[in-house]
């Protein structure tokens, strides 16, 4: 479902990719920095925030290549661990 609702070309998709897009770049970024694993921020944002999916289990579902390059697309600077 999430895959379907960001990469639609309608409004709802524009706002749901908006409110993503920084919260995945700004996870990948600090990722060393404030937690040891992916996993860890995982379940910080689903235990503290009540989130369905952490930030990189998003990356997963969207498909992290296609979010990539449209993150690039749109000139956002993706942390190089990401794309490898």
């Amino acid at each position: 479902r999430l895959k379907a609702l960001i990469y639609s070309d309608d409004r709802a998709g524009s706002l749901l990719w908006n409110m993503t897009a920084p919260t995945l770049v700004y996870s990948a970024e600090l990722s060393g920095e404030i937690a040891d694993s992916i996993t860890a921020i995982d379940q910080a944002m689903k235990w503290g925030f009540g989130w369905s999916e952490g930030p990189f289990e998003m990356w997963d579902s969207i498909g992290v290549k296609n979010a990539v390059q449209k993150l690039e697309a749109e000139g956002w600077k993706v942390a190089d661990w990401v794309k490898e």
